[in-house]
């Protein structure tokens, strides 16, 4: 039996915004923040992104939902039950885990806009202000919406950005610099 791994409160505190973004392996168009990098990493919790990136793929109800908030519940027995709701207390998608050695308080994402969150990272949480965060959730936007499926964009200081081309992208721009997509 595999032992309980533990997440810092204090080092979760810290994640208040993300210069780097992290690609998800499986399904591309699916972005991450350094706070959700450092959940997976210490928990051993990639099939946790997994099954949130797969699930807007594949999940219908998940799909149609712009906004996500994804808890996963962890028992003593070590079974934990992942959700996916609207934020608005409906339940969209529910998936009973057999077994996790994920620590036992859980954890809560929010995903927008095609990029993972810790609700610290989130400009949808109160208290959330980092530019880089808001610029990011503007840029994550046009690859989704862009009329070439994602296409490549000029960045902020020339150089050219693909989301084929990169596992992390460090987002260098200045407030108001906004890509446009080619």
């Amino acid at each position: 039996m595999s032992q309980r791994k533990t997440l810092d409160p204090q080092t979760l505190a810290q994640f208040t915004g993300s210069t780097n973004f992290y690609r998800h392996g499986l399904v591309r168009e699916v972005f991450y923040t350094e706070g959700v990098e450092y959940i997976a990493e210490t928990a051993g919790a990639y099939w946790l992104l997994d099954e949130i990136a797969v699930a807007q793929r594949y999940v219908i109800p998940v799909k149609r939902e712009d906004f996500q908030v994804w808890d996963l519940k962890v028992n003593a027995d070590q079974s934990g039950l992942l959700t996916c709701g609207d934020g608005n207390g409906r339940e969209l998608w529910a998936k009973p885990i057999d077994y996790t050695d994920f620590p036992e308080a859980g954890i809560r994402f929010f995903y927008a806009n095609w990029v993972i969150h810790l609700p610290s990272e989130s400009p949808y949480e109160p208290g959330c202000r980092d530019p880089l965060v808001l610029q990011w959730i503007t840029l994550a936007s046009m690859w989704r919406n862009c009329p070439r499926s994602l296409a490549p964009v000029q960045s902020w200081h020339g150089r050219i950005v693909s989301p084929r081309n990169s596992r992390s992208l460090s987002w260098l721009g200045r407030a108001g610099d906004i890509p446009q997509c080619r």
